[in-house]
Order: structure tokens, then sequence, then C-alpha cells
């Protein structure tokens, strides 16, 4: 047994050996993870990508890691993801890690390892609750020192919590805020303050604090999700508090004044575990939250709770102070509180009503008794030391009176705040309200009235009956004003109106006339080139307040400064004082196409952007906006037109509210106002009608304005100088205008002109007349004929008329053929001769024995082909013989040859010897004439 319990030490010792070099094994897993992915980040970042690129790139590197488990990675979006490795949570969230700035100035050194920092006691005998007496502040700030924009404020804040509470300020700052050291910190607390970066991972439904170290982090709490490792960042939630810490934690109000301490991803893991824990109530954000958002709502915040307030009573007024959400981001950071009495909503993005009850001060317990001095006038109820007043119709809550006891008390319309130091009793005085009659009168009509109790508010009407024309109902006044250009101070139409006694109310009516007057900027959706505009940002409204695009950078870094102008709802206009107003007007040049450029002459500068895509005034740099659908000026830095006029909260290290260039997930929506000139602006309640006027516009055939008039009713229009159209003649217009009584479109009316078409021959013959209406075409009579011609055609087009025409048929002179022929058909000459002319003959022919006489046909007036044949007479012989054909004085065989010849084709007579072959006298000389020639010849 002694040997056992001897070796009991030895091997526990070797177990925790062996835990812790396992351990350290499994840790180091995170340094090998970091050491694959920190590389591929900071060479992205290094090339300018942005951080949905950034994100991605580092998720696929962590996709081909073979030291991440398999299928762990999950909540990818355009900032970051989650994983595991051997089960222990972890991942990449892109916001956090590069949100640190430059360090931060530092008034004292050693406050980064400085765990306690006491500050002087305050013995004013208050405490936090009778319970546990609690009375120091934890302040949680792992940035401190190393991130600028973490400013004094919640160090300044803590401090004055703990005077107040006669405590002690304790602060965890740089690497001091480690897991174990805030969880050992949390007992006693009267308040924690988390002054950090939060981020939420959706698939373990959980919200982290963020730290700078990992001290104390094991893989336990990794592998049960209550811590996470960021690489350059690791968090822990509000189980990790609740498994860590030793001691009591009781009564104890969380702050956390970090990003998506209550998203909606994380359940409300977090705050269930710190309520678990002991912690009284948790106080957080659904959303990223601004620096300055919360700020603001802290510092209202914080007064209330060190007044004595509720913490629903406090958070209240912090929201009835700026709004919910954020008020300087106009993001979606709603302020959520879980408590025993305050669930996590089922939607944090959204508005809550808190019911916790929580004091920064044990209060003595003392009894408040209301009563009302009249029950037929209003009843009282008291909810601990609030008293409730309901007056009944007609009645109202005019004061109180401590009737027993001894109190303080203040009164807030129905609500009356007691602060008794005994038992005490408080009566609530009604009384009866004066009724009043508001009368109504609009030009001097009558339009009704309204009752209203003094201090009741009643609705002015929207609308008069009495309408002079010329005149516009402007709205409400108490005293009639005689027509000025003085802009009175008046009631809109509509408003709320707050009845002090019986009055009347004057119609009030404007009219503008003319132009040059008064410059006003006016709510626009467009830009124009050449246009002045006053840019302002949406978000930044606030009833009738505005922040307006500046011409100056916000102190030191290249941000625009925001100038507050005034948002006038009721004309859709917006002012600026003197001084400001140079400092935000810019001048837009450009088009639709290309964007518009802004240009600010108070400084002779142009909205710029600088190479980290920050927005400026410069004179380089000069970027080209578009106004986009979504009313949002995109300056079309990348091809998906990512950067957007926006206004920022000043979380990134300015510390104060600034139009900057955000991503689509960010884009605020934007106002444009154009400057604007009226005319000179008249007012009166006693308007005198102008006499009706109404538009004539006189307008040609085609619509086009010939002249536009203005014409009182029943006045006569001038018509202007009578048109012209082109084929047509002018008849007049097609309505009178000499009683106008109405807008009037006057047309000019036209008849069409008709020509008339002659179709003559050459010869001046009419063939044909036709009348053709302008531009028509007229239809030719059948083609005409010509002796001796041929019909070609008409001399002019007739398809178009425009003029009266004459239109002359058209021919060409037939010609002919004329042969001269000699006397045996020989061709002498061929000659073409046009229709009635002459053909001319050729040289006179000759024939043997005979004499030329002339032609057979004439050819002086050529009608038709001819053919002209040479004449001759025989010449005559001193001895003439019968069959001499030869002509040699004899008879004989020779004239048988020569006539045979003849016949045969092979010889020629002569002339005078033709009719002598006639042997047999018939007149032909063939061969009939041989057998008498050869008989002669016998003889």
């Amino acid at each position: 047994a002694l040997m056992v319990l001897a070796v009991l030490p030895v091997a526990s010792f070797a177990a925790e050996v062996a835990y812790q070099a396992n351990e350290a094994k499994e840790l180091k897993r995170w340094d090998d993870i970091w050491a694959v992915l920190d590389p591929v980040e900071a060479e992205m970042m290094a090339a300018g990508a942005n951080r949905a690129e950034v994100t991605y790139a580092v998720y696929k590197a962590a996709l081909n890691c073979p030291l991440i488990d398999e299928g762990s990675i999950t909540d990818l979006s355009d900032n970051e993801f989650s994983f595991t490795t051997h089960g222990m949570w972890g991942g990449y969230n892109y916001r956090v890690r590069n949100y640190t700035k430059a360090p931060a100035r530092q008034t004292n050194q050693a406050l980064n390892t400085e765990i306690v920092e006491t500050v002087a006691k305050v013995n004013s005998g208050k405490g936090n609750t009778p319970t546990n007496g609690a009375v120091d502040v934890l302040l949680v700030g792992p940035y401190y020192g190393s991130d600028s924009s973490f400013t004094d404020q919640y160090k300044t804040e803590a401090t004055s919590i703990a005077n107040a509470t006669g405590g002690q300020r304790v602060m965890l700052s740089g690497s001091q805020a480690t897991g174990p050291n805030i969880a050992s910190n949390y007992n006693n607390k009267a308040v924690v303050i988390y002054d950090s970066h939060g981020n939420c991972i959706s698939s373990k439904q959980t919200s982290y604090l963020d730290l700078t170290s990992s001290t104390g982090l094991t893989t336990s709490d990794y592998n049960n999700g209550w811590a996470y490792n960021g690489g350059s960042f690791y968090g822990i939630d509000g189980r990790y508090i609740q498994n860590h810490h030793s001691g009591t934690i009781t009564n104890t109000f969380v702050w956390m004044a970090i990003c998506e301490g209550m998203k909606k991803e994380g359940k409300g893991t977090t705050g269930t575990a710190l309520l678990a824990a002991g912690c009284s109530g948790v106080y957080g954000y659904s959303q990223s939250v601004s620096f300055t958002g919360d700020y603001k709502y802290e510092a209202v915040f914080w007064t209330q709770m060190k007044n004595g307030k509720t913490v629903a009573e406090a958070l209240q007024v912090m929201k009835n102070t700026y709004g919910v959400p954020d008020p300087v981001s106009g993001g979606d950071a709603y302020p959520i509180v879980m408590s025993p009495v305050d669930a996590f909503p089922s939607n944090p993005d959204g508005a809550q009503t808190v019911y916790l009850d929580w004091t920064l001060f044990a209060e003595d317990e003392f009894t408040v008794t209301a009563v009302s001095n009249n029950t037929n006038y209003g009843t009282v109820s008291v909810d601990g030391y609030t008293i409730t007043a309901s007056p009944k119709t007609g009645y109202y809550a005019a004061g109180y009176t401590v009737t027993s006891g001894t109190a303080t008390v203040s009164q807030n319309g129905n609500i009356f705040t007691v602060n008794p130091s005994s038992d005490c009793t408080v009566r609530i005085n009604f009384a009866a309200k004066t009724q009043n009659t508001i009368n109504f009168v609009a030009s001097g009509t009558t339009q009704g009235s309204q009752t209203a109790y003094t201090g009741d508010s009643i609705t002015l009407p929207s609308t008069v009956n009495v309408n002079p024309n010329g005149w516009t109902f402007a709205g409400w006044v108490g005293n009639q004003v005689a027509e000025t250009t003085t802009k009175p101070t008046y009631y809109a139409p509509g408003a709320s109106y707050t009845v002090t006694g019986n009055a009347t109310l004057y119609a009030l009516y404007n009219r503008i006339e003319g132009g040059g007057g008064e410059t006003v900027y006016q709510l626009t959706d467009h830009l124009e080139d050449g246009k002045n505009f006053i840019i302002v940002a949406e978000d930044s409204v606030s009833g009738t307040t505005g922040k307006a695009v500046g011409n100056t950078v916000v102190t030191n870094n290249k941000y625009l400064t925001p100038v507050s102008v005034t948002i006038n709802t009721a004309d859709n206009t917006v002012t600026a004082t003197n001084t400001n107003l140079p400092k935000v007007v810019w001048k837009a040049a450009g088009n639709d196409s290309t964007g518009y450029s802004f240009y600010n002459a108070a400084v002779g500068k142009y909205m710029a952007l600088n190479s980290a895509e920050v927005l400026y005034p410069a004179t380089t740099g000069i970027i080209y906006w578009i106004y986009d659908s979504q009313q949002r000026l995109d300056n079309q830095v990348d091809s998906e037109g990512y950067y957007w006029l926006s206004y920022s909260d000043g979380s990134d290290s300015v510390g104060t509210e600034r139009y900057t260039t955000s991503k689509a997930t960010d884009g605020n929506v934007t106002r444009l106002y154009v400057e604007t000139q009226l005319g000179t602006t008249y007012y009166t309640t006693d308007p005198v009608a102008a006499t009706p006027t109404y538009t004539v516009t006189f307008k040609d055939w085609d619509g086009t304005v010939l002249k536009t008039e203005t014409v009182e009713q029943g006045g006569a229009a001038t018509a202007p100088a009578n048109p012209t159209r082109v084929g047509y003649t002018f008849t007049g217009w097609d309505v009178a205008f000499n009683n106008v009584q109405s807008d009037l479109i006057v047309t000019a009316q036209y008849t069409i002109n008709t020509y008339t078409v002659t179709f003559k021959d050459w010869d001046g013959t009419v063939l044909k007349t036709q009348p053709v209406n302008y531009g028509g075409a007229a239809t030719a009579p059948a083609d005409p004929t010509r002796e001796g011609y041929t019909f070609t055609g008409w001399d002019r087009a007739f398809t178009n008329v425009t003029s009266d025409l004459v239109v002359t048929a058209q021919y060409t002179i037939n010609t002919y053929t004329v042969t001269f022929k000699d006397w045996d058909g020989t061709v002498l000459k061929t000659q073409t001769v046009n229709y009635g002319g002459a053909a001319t003959a050729p040289a006179d022919p000759t024939r043997e024995g005979y004499t030329f006489t002339g032609w057979d046909v004439a050819f002086n007036n050529v009608t038709s082909n001819l053919i002209v044949t040479a004449q001759y007479t025989q010449n005559t012989q001193p001895t003439t013989l019968l069959g001499d054909v030869n002509c040699d004085g004899k008879v004989n065989m020779a004239d048988l040859s020569a006539l045979s010849a003849y016949l045969l084709g092979k010889a020629q007579l002569s002339a005078d010897g033709l009719a002598n072959a006639d042997a047999n006298g018939d007149g032909l000389v063939d061969s009939r004439d041989l057998p008498v020639i050869y008989q002669l010849t016998l003889n």
C-alpha cells in the first residue's frame, strides 16, 4: 500500500506532463495554420485587393490546408469564414484583423501591464445592492495602446462610475486582457465594460469578445467553442466566463461595447451564459456598431444610471436622445438588453422594449401612496415611485401636493416621479381644462371652426374652399397679412397646432412673379451639367437637420467634412448659414453617360479620390459620379461600381462624422438639392383674384407652333401672319379665338391647289386638257400620229404636278433610202433621205450609142424608199438598116453573132443598134429577132 501511495504522485505528474505536451502540440496547429494563411492575406493586401477578394483568397488557401478539418469551413461571406482544426474552433475575419490602426498616443506607458488601477473611494454610503454590496468596475480593453480607434472615453467613464459607487476601477488592457484574467475579475463587480472589437460565428451560435492574447486559452476551450482563434486575434464568449470564473458573480451589469454581441446568429448565447453565471443584465449590439455611435449612447446611459435611474429608464432616455439604430453610422446596430425579464428578442435588428429595473445604487424602500383630488376629474395609479395620472375628458393634471411624509416630486405631463425620504402620500390635483374655439377664415370667408382644450393639439385644415385665381394656399397665420414680399411665420397645411386659447387663424396665400428672385436649393432626382448642388446623406437627416458634403477634410485625414444644414420638408428645400453655404455648394460638370465632376468654388478644388479610394478636395484625381436609380452617387471606381459617396460614422480612426466612399453593403442613399432661382414671392391673407388667363397656341397643319399667346378670359388672341404651305392655299383657322374661355389650340386650314395640264401635238393642236391636284398625276391621251414621223413620248413629266403644265408630243422624223441605178440595173448611188427631203443624184451616167436624158422618177420630196433609174435616147445613124445590129451598115452574120451574144449576156448592143436589133419590129430585142436577122442575112 505504501508503495502504491508513493507511486501515485509520480503517475499524476507523468499524466500532467503528457497532457501539457499534447496541449502544446495541439495549440501549435494554430501556428502552423496561420503560417499558411497569413502570407496569402498579406500578398492580397499588398496588391490592393478589396475585402471580398482578400477573404476569398484566404478561404481558398484554407480549403487546401490539410491542418483544417475537412468540411469544417462555414459562414463564408465577403468578410469572414470559420473552421475547425481537430475540433478546435477558429476562423478568419477581415474586419477585425485589419481594423487596427496606428498605435494610440499613451499618457501612461505602464497602462498595458497594469491589471488593477485603484481610484479614490468616495464614502457616499451608496452601494450596488443590499445583497452583495459590489461597488467596483471592471474595464476590459484588449486593444488599448495598439489601436487608435479606442479613445480614453471608457477609461474616464469607468472611473466616473467607480467614483459614484465608491469603488475601484479594475482595468485589464493589452496583453493582460486574457481569458483567465477577465474571468477571475468578474467576481464582486458592480459593472463590467467590454471596450473592444467583437464578432459572431453563426455556425457556433455565439458571439465573442475579441482579445489580442491567447494566453490561458486551451484546446478544451476551443473544442467547446467558448474560445475562438483568429490568428492575429482571439475571442471568448459568455460560456467561457460561466465555466472559468471562481467565486461569486452577483447582480453584475455587463456593458458590451463590441460589435455583434447580440447578433441574431449568436442566439443570445453569450448573454444567456452571463446571466446563468449570476449577472443581472447584459447590454450589447445586434450588428457592428460605430465607435462614435456607441460613445453617444454610453454617455447618456451612464449619466442616467449615475443619477439613480433603472436600466429600462436610462435606456429609454438614451433612445429618446439619439434614436435607434446606431445614431452615427445609420447601420443596423440596435441596442439590446438581456436580463431575467428581457429575453433575447426574436428579431434583435429592431427596437426593443426593455423592462430591467436594475440600478447602480441600492435604494431604501419607502411606500408611496397616490390619491386624486377628485375622481370625477381623474384617477391615479402608482408603480413604485412613479405615479401615472389619468385625466378624464376636459381635465388635466395641474400639479401635486405631498399630503403626508416627505418627498420631492417631478412632473412630466401625466407622469410624476417621486423621490421619497419616508413613506408618503402624494395627491394629484386635477383641474378642468378651458375649452377654446379656433376659427378659420380664408380670404374673408369662414371655413368652419374646431373646439379644443387649452394645451391640446389640433390638426389644422390642409385645404380651403376659397382659392383665388393666381394665388396658392400656403398655410395658416394668427394675424391678417397685407400683401408683402416678406415671408411671415406660418403653420403648414395639416400641421399640428397647440391650443393656448380662443383664436382665429387666417389662410395665407402666396404667388410668384417673374424670375431672378430668391435662390433656393430644391430636392431633385438627377444631375445636370453646369448646375450647383448641395449633397446631403439620407442617413444623416434627423428631423430638420442633416449633413451636407463639405469642401475640406476632417482634421489631417482625407475625408470630406460633413457640414450642418437645415432640411425643410414642407417645400423639399435645404438651407445653410451664410458661413456654411460656400462650403457645401458643388458645381456639376459632365453628362449622364460618362458622369459628372464636382467643383467647389470656395476652395477652387474638385471632389477627388486618392489611390486608397479616400475622398479629398484636390485638382488632381478628379472622379466622375453617376446618380443611380437607388439615389446613390456612384464614382465608377471599378467595373462593378462598388464605391459610392457614403456618409461614415468616423469609426475608421478619425472619430467624427464624415463623408467617404463605401462598398455596396455600406452604401448610403444621398439627397441632391439643385440651385434654383425663384421669382418674387408675394404673401397675403386677402388675395385679389387675378383675371384668369389662358394660353392660345397657333399651330400649322403639321403641328409646328406658329405663336403662343396668353389671353385674359373673354379676350381675343391675335393671329400670326397667314402661314404658307407649298401646293395649298391658306383658308383660315379651325376655331374662333375672339372670346377665349379656356386654353386653345388653333390650327391653320388649307385647300389644295388645282392645276391644268394641257396635252398638245407638235403643231399646237390640243389633244387633251385635264385638272390635277397639287402633287397628283395627269393621264396622257392616246399616242398621236404624224405623217413621216414616229411618236417618241412627251416633252415633260406630269406625275407630280405642282403648276399649270403644257405637255407637247415628241417625234422623230422618218428616213428613206434612195437608190440610183443605170439602165442595166447597175447601182450608181445609195442615199438616206429624211421624209420630204431631196436626194442628190450621182453624176450623169453614159451609154454607148445613147444619150442620157434624166431619171425615171422625182426624188426632190422623198416620202418612201425609191429606185431611180437613168433614162437614155438612142443616137440617130445616117443609114439605118433593119437587122444591122452592130451598126456597120451591113446586115450579115456579124449582126447575128452580135445579137446572139447580147441575148446570151456576153455582149452589149450599142445604143444606136438597139432599135435595129428589133428585127421583127415587135418592140422587143429577143430570140425572136434571130430568125429574122438570119433570113435577112441569107437574103
